[in-house]
């Protein structure tokens, strides 16, 4: 413990015939309102095929305008490392770490109804496939309260609006 934030307080304590000063340490006040429950976490992994090119999905995620068109809301989406995005209102956002077109993106991402600090990360990789593009998602640090309606989410918000605006050919 930094000694800045703890005072030493002397317990007295009897035993038998003998008097005994122990120790006592207290946290100040300051530290018990920063201390924070230690928040459960886990992993999604995801395996999503589209009937496109990895181009075409990696610009779905990355293109304002596409991005927009497919959640149905504004979408800020920087094509540059360390650059913001947000989308859904706001709800989702978060910093570019890595980005390889039509290879590779690496997020921070945080939903809106989390704590304000806590900080998930989400990798997507394309690969070209007979089928079109496989979708490796991974989606690391996810508070597990919310892990099933996260894991959904992905599926009813970003894979499967993706695959309708593939088959309506508004994507391309």
């Amino acid at each position: 413990m930094v000694r800045e934030h703890v005072e030493i307080c002397l317990q007295r304590t009897c035993q038998g015939d003998k008097r005994v000063v122990y120790p006592v340490f207290v946290k100040n006040q300051n530290d018990i309102e920063n201390e924070r429950e230690v928040m459960e976490v886990a992993t999604i992994n995801q395996k999503v095929i589209f009937a496109t090119s990895p181009h075409e999905v990696y610009e779905a995620l990355m293109d304002e305008v596409k991005h927009s068109k497919f959640t149905g809301g504004p979408a800020r989406v920087s094509r540059e490392v360390d650059g913001k995005f947000s989308a859904y209102g706001g709800y989702c956002s978060g910093t570019n770490i890595e980005l390889i077109p039509d290879k590779k993106i690496v997020q921070n991402w945080r939903a809106g109804s989390w704590p304000e600090d806590h900080i998930s990360k989400i990798t997507l990789v394309f690969k070209e496939v007979p089928e079109g593009t496989e979708l490796a998602f991974t989606h690391e640090g996810v508070p597990a309260d919310d892990l099933e309606g996260i894991s959904e989410g992905w599926h009813l918000n970003y894979w499967n609006p993706i695959r309708k605006m593939i088959e309506n050919a508004e994507i391309g």
